[in-house]
């Protein structure tokens, strides 16, 4: 593949995740694998020819550590300061204005800054002012190369691949001086070196073009989805309702753009759910009442979160089961681990069911520690852990189990509400991470007044089957849409991944490989 054949794939490639990431690669690799421009026969030497040569033979590091007390007013620029694989500067401080108390390395305008710790992240700039920078990176000066080319090809996988090549420093990768002295460079005639670059700036803009392009599509996306979901949440009447799900259907292409998006409309359907805005309300079925018993409350006044449907009554999760905690059984006796009992924590809570766990107890554990067997029916529910920060995981439990302690799980009052109690539960999201308290160190909580105080309105026994049977079907279909959504995204990432490679499986690449000896030279096809 050619430029011109990369170009014409820029649209399609831009729109997949990462997709300009990769253009930026795949642009770079051209350029310093001779492929971006035409040779020019008569550029110096009259012949189409690439030299292969050692970093040090066309750079020197500039290593000049000083005392940053004289120096507070210059700019100082840390690695942080320069973005990932861009090579662009971020906004930087003077010395005085970062406290910088250690020595620092004096740079000078023109050249290249190099961070020489964890050079996965490929951290270079070319240094726009005079000032000092950290001790962690390199000042360079091109001696035998054009400067902005040698920068260029500092940011490509092809130099990248030899930096971080046998660093088995997992800490704190780093390269030292002489590993960076014996990185192959290609160094094409200085002409084309001029050429290159200009290139690289004409399709690196047009990158950054393409990337504001997606940003205020996806911002557009954005502000459309929370218009149709908040229009859905929010219908009067059960005509405004059927418009706005109608408005969601018809457009979902251009609503949704990843998996998190259909996880936006989940919410929003179980919040349709819970307020009694899923299913006509039928008179025959009666009152809530009529089963709650003892357990509704009349109101809640100032507490009520919505309005009460008609012939639905308020109570609090705990009046609808009993909650009971969890408990891990001795990690040193053996006789308790092992068995075929599933005990629940939070990494087995990924879905709505819970058939079994990663880890098991045995019945000894049952008899002789805290925790309790749980029948199936009960609603377990995640109430410690720095999950809840931003969600609370619940689910259904389809065996019989025990749980750990960072859990919770609601034994409902009768069998034939378990699957509504689920939907009240994960309907509830939003107010129940309200209540969650944070430790001093930070540790997330929920306490269990709080989550057994939690409001929640209940419809009568026969409409909580049919908004079950209604959320199920629609749940369906937000699967099949999410799969579909998963589907485009990995067809523009096959699509992204197979023209960036095809972009560099290049017959006569320009420089030959790094075993090579240096100053050799390689004549382009």
């Amino acid at each position: 593949m050619d430029a011109t054949a990369l170009l014409a794939s820029f649209d399609a490639i831009a729109e997949a995740p990462g997709g300009v990431a990769k253009l930026r690669a795949a642009i770079l690799d051209l350029a310093v694998r001779g492929r971006l421009v035409p040779q020019m026969p008569g550029e110096e030497t009259g012949d189409r020819e690439w030299l292969r040569c050692r970093f040090d033979q066309v750079a020197r590091i500039e290593s000049d550590l000083v005392d940053p007390s004289r120096y507070r007013s210059l700019p100082h620029i840390a690695p942080d300061r320069i973005e990932k694989s861009t090579g662009r500067l971020l906004p930087f401080r003077t010395v005085g204005e970062d406290g910088v108390t250690s020595g620092n390395h004096r740079f000078w305008k023109g050249q290249i800054l190099y961070s020489k710790i964890r050079p996965n992240l490929n951290k270079v700039a070319i240094a726009p002012v005079d000032g000092l920078c950290s001790a962690d990176m390199y000042p360079i000066r091109a001696t035998g190369i054009d400067t902005r080319y040698l920068h260029l090809y500092m940011r490509s996988d092809a130099f990248l691949a030899q930096v971080t090549s046998g660093d088995n420093r997992l800490a704190m990768p780093k390269v030292n001086q002489t590993q960076l002295a014996g990185v192959a460079v290609p160094l094409p005639p200085r002409a084309e070196q001029h050429r290159i670059v200009a290139k690289v700036d004409e399709l690196m803009a047009l990158c950054d073009r393409l990337e504001r392009c997606r940003e205020q599509r996806e911002a557009g996306r954005e502000r459309a989805r929370t218009a149709a979901l908040d229009a859905l949440s929010n219908a009067a009447t059960d005509d405004d309702l059927q418009a706005a799900w109608a408005r969601v259907r018809d457009h979902f292409d251009d609503l949704v753009g990843s998996g998190s998006d259909v996880a936006s409309l989940r919410q929003a359907i179980l919040q349709l759910a819970v307020r009694g805005r899923l299913v006509p309300h039928e008179a025959a079925e009666g009152h809530a009442n009529a089963f709650l018993g003892l357990r509704s409350c009349r109101s809640l006044n100032d507490d009520e979160p919505f309005a009460l449907p008609d012939r639905w009554a308020w109570t609090t999760l705990g009046r609808l089961g009993h909650l009971v905690g969890g408990g891990t059984p001795s990690k040193g006796n053996a006789r308790f681990w092992g068995g075929g009992i599933p005990w629940v924590s939070p990494k087995d809570m990924k879905s709505d069911e819970i058939n079994d766990s990663i880890d098991h107890v045995t019945e000894e554990a049952l008899a002789e520690s805290a925790i309790h067997r749980i029948e199936p029916g009960a609603v377990l529910m995640v109430v410690r852990g720095m999950i809840l920060a931003r969600t609370f995981p619940a689910a259904l439990a389809r065996a019989t189990v025990t749980i750990n302690q960072d859990m919770k799980a609601l034994i409902p009052f009768r069998d034939d509400i378990s699957p509504f109690l689920l939907l009240l539960v994960k309907g509830a999201t939003a107010r129940v991470l309200a209540l969650v308290q944070r430790s001093t160190h930070g540790t997330c909580k929920l306490p269990f007044g709080k989550l057994a105080g939690l409001p929640v309105a209940v419809p009568p026994l026969a409409e909580q089957h049919r908004i079950v049977g209604k959320v199920q079907a629609l749940m369906a279909v937000c699967d099949r849409l999410e799969a579909a959504v998963l589907r485009r995204r990995q067809a523009a990432e096959e699509l992204a991944s197979s023209l960036a490679v095809t972009a560099l499986r290049l017959e006569g690449d320009a420089c030959a490989s790094a075993e090579s000896p240096a100053g050799s030279i390689h004549v382009a096809p």
